[in-house]
């Protein structure tokens, strides 16, 4: 498995802000990194001071269009994280072969060139990335501090944040309100993708269309997928007709009984006259003489 993937999400401000300095290591814990080796990650050392520097250049280009309309709306999303995903065996053997440093130069000349070209393409503005080394699981320091340095026993999550604030400096406009609705973005994204790093062994991730358990091609996945499709309209079609057809008779006399309902319920009848009870009213007790009485003195 040699794949490189993209995953992507919107941020605000205040949450853009947060993610920014948890990617730093700003904070003192992080959710699955070990301490020991973030001094590996690498990239962009100061991501929210790159990402107010863009933002105000944005506001700055926005007030000399229109002065009372500069600052963004705190319900836009301003960021766009995209994270690559390194497949880890594939990482690890290119590390292994060229050494950590040898490696940085490589991904982060690529990681920046994969940046500027979703720039260009989709008006994103491209301000810096951070390579994550210190990520994965395996065994748990706090727990097992014996095995503290023993980077053997992690398997690691090897993945770059890739930042782009919200602005197109050329248009005067936020992409990701018309990039939100096209459903081929993620897609793109994941070509640019396999376009900058397939020369150190990565290949593409496979399209949902394609993910079968079968080893058809993605034509004659889709053809069955059709004639489905073909058949479900089909009996949707006939059921339409029929319920068409009966609200077409409303006054059509029901179907009488069949004559075997009423054979069936004559043994009921036979049963409750050999028991002697003719009605309800018949067998009931009648009042005795005293109650009588007291009810004509009532």
């Amino acid at each position: 498995m040699n794949k490189i993937a993209c995953k992507g999400k919107y941020y605000k401000l205040s949450n853009a802000e947060i993610l920014l300095n948890h990617i730093n290591r700003v904070f003192k814990k992080n959710r699955n990194a070990y301490p020991y080796l973030t001094n590996d990650n690498f990239g962009s050392k100061n991501l929210i001071g790159l990402f107010h520097q863009v933002k105000a250049k944005a506001e700055e280009q926005k007030k000399s269009k229109t002065p009372n309309n500069s600052s963004f709306k705190k319900s836009s999303n301003l960021l766009f994280d995209n994270v690559l995903i390194f497949s880890r065996a594939r990482t690890d053997f290119i590390i292994k072969k060229l050494g950590k440093k040898k490696f940085e130069r490589l991904i982060s000349d690529r990681i920046r060139r994969f940046g500027k070209e979703v720039q260009r393409t989709f008006g994103l503005t491209y301000f810096g990335f951070n390579f994550h080394m210190d990520e994965g699981h395996g065994h748990t320091p706090e727990t097992d501090p014996t095995q503290i340095h023993d980077q053997s026993q992690i398997r690691n999550n090897y993945h770059a944040h890739c930042e782009f604030f919200n602005y197109d400096f050329s248009t005067g406009k936020q992409p990701l309100r018309t990039l939100d609705k096209n459903s081929g973005f993620t897609s793109s994204l994941q070509d640019i993708a396999y376009k900058h790093f397939k020369d150190l062994g990565y290949t593409r991730g496979v399209k949902k269309a394609s993910k079968r358990k079968d080893k058809s091609t993605i034509v004659d996945y889709l053809e069955r997928k059709e004639k489905s499709l073909k058949r479900s309209i089909e009996q949707l079609s006939n059921t339409e007709d029929k319920l068409q057809h009966g609200l077409s008779e409303p006054n059509k006399p029901l179907a009488p009984y069949p004559s075997s309902i009423e054979a069936d319920y004559s043994p009921i009848e036979y049963d409750l006259s050999v028991l002697g009870i003719e009605s309800l009213r018949e067998s009931r007790p009648k009042p005795s003489p005293m109650r009588k009485r007291r009810r004509r003195r009532k």
